[in-house]
């Protein structure tokens, strides 16, 4: 009997629903439904969870290795940049290469910068390929700062680009994330530049706005303005909330921050301060079988990030033919079109950002052309998951085969 196919991932997260209970990047669930499904088992090598698996799947392995993340959150933040990437690469290293030396994968993995050191040591060890999947390179991709600030606040990456892998997976997120790595040194051939996916079948199937409202219970007589991601430093959601207080001072809406992260408690207090508390609702994350139905309820959405717009979920809105208004970062403009699929403005420009959603808030015939056309673009240019991770399996056995034939 044949053996099955592995492939060995080795990853910083605890969790493949990022944020828990369904929600957050579905990347990581199409992954595994894609190589399950040709026949392949994958084992993914992980911080100890003390939850149940979010993900049961035949063929999907999960190992852990002590969650030190969590042991040492207390510490102070320098103490921390300096134990992490070393104490990942030690202890998810043995982990990860006893696991391999078990399954015999084709490939070795690393999700992120992270555990590119990891996956570099174990690969050479199991004499296989290995690769990096960088879901986006944020402001790596940017070359207006000096050295050294560039060393403060992306060393960690910087020094994961030194080991040489067969390959560098690159998620499109709108960073240019193949240029950022090319003039960091990374050679194109090793580079693999690839869309992120959506389900299309969003475009077709009608979200249920009575299921959002039930969910949140908000009053749905109210128009709501969307803003949903990660809520992390570099996504600025308190942009969102400040833009917020502004339209609030004449119109009449519903203001909803789906999403959880280490800023949803600074923003709650800003929406305190600005004495819209009850106007700016924060409804925590969403399941991701949901999101059509908080898209349908939608009438604007909303992305405030300082790298890019081209996140997934402003693809999501799109494709569900809901206008964006955003800040006109990174390779955003591809997607929100200023004047047909959404509005743009400049960069932190939170005067801008308000007038853009009041205006559009105001317009129902213009939304909803912009709705339309968002749609089309999407419906014409965006990729659905199935086709995506079946480019992304063709890259592993690629390096697989590459990898056997050396030998």
């Amino acid at each position: 009997m044949t053996p099955r196919r592995s492939i060995l991932v080795i990853t910083p997260w605890k969790r493949r629903w990022e944020l828990g209970d369904g929600a957050g990047l579905a990347d990581d669930i199409h992954f595994i439904a894609g190589l399950t499904a040709q026949d392949y088992d994958v084992h993914y090598v992980g911080p100890r969870d003390h939850d149940p698996p979010d993900v049961a799947a035949p063929g999907y392995h999960l190992h852990h290795f002590p969650n030190f993340y969590e042991r040492t959150a207390r510490w102070p933040t320098p103490l921390k940049r300096l134990l992490w990437p070393a104490a990942f690469t030690v202890v998810a290293g043995w982990r990860a290469w006893r696991v391999g030396r078990a399954v015999r994968p084709a490939v070795v993995l690393a999700q992120s910068h992270v555990a590119s050191a990891a996956a570099f040591f174990v690969a050479r060890a199991l004499g296989v390929a290995s690769a990096v999947k960088l879901f986006g390179v944020m402001d790596l991709a940017s070359n207006r700062d000096a050295w050294w600030q560039r060393m403060r606040r992306q060393g960690e990456m910087l020094a994961a680009l030194r080991f040489r892998h067969d390959a560098w997976i690159v998620l499109d997120d709108g960073t240019r994330g193949d240029e950022a790595l090319r003039r960091l040194g990374i050679p194109a051939d090793r580079i693999r530049f690839l869309p992120n996916g959506v389900n299309l079948e969003w475009a077709r199937r009608a979200g249920n706005p009575a299921a959002f409202f039930a969910r949140t219970g908000l009053d749905n007589s109210l128009p709501v303005v969307l803003y949903l991601a990660r809520l992390v430093d570099w996504k600025r959601p308190g942009a969102f909330v400040r833009a917020a207080a502004l339209v609030l001072e004449k119109q009449r809406a519903s203001f909803v921050v789906a999403g959880d992260g280490a800023e949803r408690e600074p923003c709650e207090a800003l929406a305190r301060t600005l004495g819209i508390a009850g106007r700016v609702h924060f409804v925590g994350a969403i399941p991701h079988q949901a999101v059509p139905d908080a898209m349908a309820a939608a009438r604007v959405f909303v992305a405030t990030s300082r790298h890019s717009n081209r996140s997934i979920a402003v693809c999501e809105a799109l494709l569900c033919g809901v206008p964006v208004v955003a800040f006109d970062t990174g390779e955003t403009s591809a997607v929100v079109r200023d004047g047909e699929t959404g509005g743009l403005v400049a960069d932190g420009d939170e005067t801008g950002l308000a007038a853009a959603i009041a205006g559009l808030l105001g317009d129902e015939e213009k939304r909803g052309a912009m709705g339309q056309r968002a749609r089309a673009l999407a419906e014409r240019d965006f990729i659905d998951w199935r086709a995506r991770v079946e480019q992304e399996i063709r890259i592993l056995e690629d390096l697989a085969a590459a990898e056997h034939a050396r030998k």
